[in-house]
């Protein structure tokens, strides 16, 4: 298994991305993670039925990125998105690894919170999230984004995830523009030191309606449960 730092995960997906967008990487242009699939890395990407009760959302099988058919709806645009990029991801480390064969036992993609890393599946699977979200958010991009549609360098966030009412809708327009799920957004804003963290008690709930980000990610992950079924 190929070791490394998230400097150096980072930097590995950057320079693909250089190569990968040439001239463009400089502008203010999303990566069309589908296309960086097909016409950069000669794979092939397929929808299935998975079993009623997987949580699999996705996997690479030889050149194949074989997506969960619940994925393939405007609705799940960023979930789908992700887990493209994070098979990439799982492609594009291997080639790293001295005698890599493409013909290997397949990578599976299950989303999870952060969790501890102990095993080496779980240390392959943050290596390729951190691939995933430096291919789709890299911090140029991210950071033109958020001053674009928000006007503004950071967002705070109290608490835990509260956020303002019209900070938040304007976050929406960050995460269509990027093709990101809310979810990933936040995590990549943390990430590169773009979210003022502040106490729970100093929102002012009279110039504004605070809403809870964790909200709209459990009422999205109950319609897909319930589309499923």
């Amino acid at each position: 298994m190929i070791r490394g730092t998230r400097t150096e995960f980072e930097a590995l997906a950057d320079y693909i991305l250089r190569d990968y967008l040439h001239e463009n990487y400089e502008k203010p242009y999303p990566v069309d993670i589908a296309d960086f699939a097909t016409n950069y890395l000669n794979m092939k990407i397929v929808f299935t039925t998975f079993p009623i009760d997987s949580e699999v959302v996705g996997m690479r099988q030889y050149n194949y990125i074989i997506l969960n058919k619940i994925l393939d709806c405007p609705e799940r645009t960023g979930i789908r998105n992700f887990t493209i990029a994070h098979e990439c991801a799982h492609e594009v480390i291997n080639w790293q690894e001295e005698g890599y064969q493409p013909m290997q036992m397949p990578d599976f993609r299950v989303p999870h919170p952060p969790k501890q890393l102990v095993t080496e599946d779980d240390f392959r699977e943050w290596q390729a999230n951190v691939v995933a979200a430096y291919l789709l958010m890299r911090p140029s991009l991210v950071r033109w984004a958020l001053f674009t549609f928000c006007g503004k360098e950071s967002i705070t966030v109290y608490g835990d995830s509260l956020i303002y009412k019209n900070e938040l809708c304007k976050l929406w327009e960050v995460t269509k523009f990027l093709g990101v799920s809310k979810e990933a957004l936040l995590i990549r804003l943390r990430q590169l030191g773009l979210i003022e963290a502040r106490p729970y008690e100093e929102y002012d709930s009279i110039a504004d309606i605070p809403l809870d980000w964790r909200w709209f990610e459990h009422a999205k992950a109950n319609r897909i449960r319930s589309s499923v079924y």
